[in-house]
C-alpha cells in the first residue's frame, strides 16, 4: 500500500493518476481528509494507518503566504512532516531547489551539513524544507525528492497557467531577469515511481539546464503559434513579500532523463488538442 498526502495537488494529482493506472494499491489523502496544520488530526492519521509506503506531496508552495504566514507554514512544511516521517514504513518526502542560497549548483550524492554554505535559505519556504528534510533523514528508510519549477495540466504555477493566457492570445508578462528549471509534472511523477525500487536517498528530479520565464514563455508561444503580446518584466516589479534565490541549479539524478523539449510539446498538446475538441462541441 502506498499512501499519497497531498494528492489534490499538481503533482499528488499526477502520481495518483499513474499509480492507478499501473493497478497499484494506493491511499489518496486529501486536504478535506486530512489537515496537517492540526496536529491532533495528524496523530488520529497515523494511529489509523495501515501502509508500507508515504509519499508526502503536501506543502505550502505559495512562497510569498510562507513569508507572511511564518506559523502555519512551519507546521505545515516542516513539523507535520518530523510526525509524517516518524511513522514505521518507507517515507518518501518532495523537496525543493528552494533550500539553496543564491548561486549554488548541488550533486545529489552531496548531502547538505549546517556548515555548507550551498544551503543557506534565502527565505523561510525554504528554511522550512530543508528543516523537513532533516527531519526526513531521521527515519532510516527515506527518500528525498528534490525538484524545481513544476508544471502541468491544472496547476497553479506561472508555467501551468501560461498555455491558457496564450490560447486566448492574451497579454503576458514574463521575467526577463532570473532562471529556473521547468519540469514537467508528468516526468517528476514517473521519476518518483521508479525512485522507489532505488537505494534510499536523495534524488534530483531537475532537468540540467536553466531557462528565463521569458524565453520559456515566448517558446510556448512560437509553439501554439498565439498572438499574444508577451512583455518582459523585473522581479523587482513584482514587490514581493520573500526574497527569490538566484542562480540555483540542481544537477539532476542518473535516472532522470527526459528531453524537457518533448515533455513541454505533450504538455501543449494536451491544451490544444482539447481546444479543438471543445471548438468543434
Amino acid at each position: 500500500m502506498i499512501t499519497i498526502t497531498g494528492a489534490g495537488g499538481l503533482l499528488g494529482r499526477t502520481l495518483v493518476k499513474k499509480l492507478k493506472e499501473a493497478k497499484t494499491d494506493i491511499k489518496a489523502v486529501y486536504k478535506k481528509d486530512l489537515d496537517l496544520n492540526n496536529r491532533r488530526q495528524v496523530n488520529k492519521f497515523l494511529n489509523q494507518l495501515k501502509t508500507d509506503i508515504i509519499i508526502n506531496c503536501a506543502a505550502i508552495t505559495d512562497v510569498d503566504a510562507c513569508e507572511i504566514d511564518r506559523r502555519l507554514a512551519k507546521r505545515v512544511n516542516a513539523d507535520a512532516v518530523a510526525e509524517l516521517s516518524s511513522y514505521p514504513c518507507v517515507f518518501m518526502q518532495i523537496s525543493s531547489d528552494f533550500i539553496l542560497a543564491s548561486n549554488s549548483t548541488v550533486h545529489p550524492l552531496n548531502d547538505f551539513d549546517l556548515c555548507n554554505d550551498k544551503y543557506r535559505p534565502v527565505n523561510w519556504y525554504g528554511r522550512m524544507k530543508m528543516r523537513a528534510e532533516r527531519f526526513t533523514k531521521l527515519n532510516p528508510h527515506h527518500y528525498i525528492i528534490r525538484t524545481s519549477s513544476i508544471y502541468g495540466e491544472c496547476g497553479k504555477t506561472f508555467l501551468s497557467k501560461l498555455p491558457d493566457l496564450l490560447k486566448n492570445n492574451q497579454p503576458v508578462k514574463a521575467l526577463s531577469d532570473i532562471e529556473i528549471t521547468p519540469n514537467y509534472t508528468g516526468d517528476v511523477a514517473d521519476f518518483i515511481i521508479t525512485t522507489l525500487s532505488k537505494n534510499f536517498g536523495v534524488y534530483h528530479a531537475s532537468n540540467a539546464f536553466t531557462i528565463t520565464p521569458l524565453e520559456i514563455a515566448l517558446q510556448m508561444k512560437a509553439y501554439m503559434k498565439s498572438k499574444s503580446e508577451i512583455t518582459p518584466i523585473s522581479i523587482k516589479d513584482l514587490n514581493l513579500k520573500a526574497e527569490r534565490p538566484t542562480n540555483i541549479k540542481l544537477i539532476p539524478s542518473d535516472n532522470y532523463k527526459y528531453n524537457w523539449q518533448d515533455s513541454l510539446h505533450l504538455f501543449l498538446d494536451g491544451i490544444i488538442n482539447q481546444t479543438n475538441t471543445t471548438s468543434k462541441n
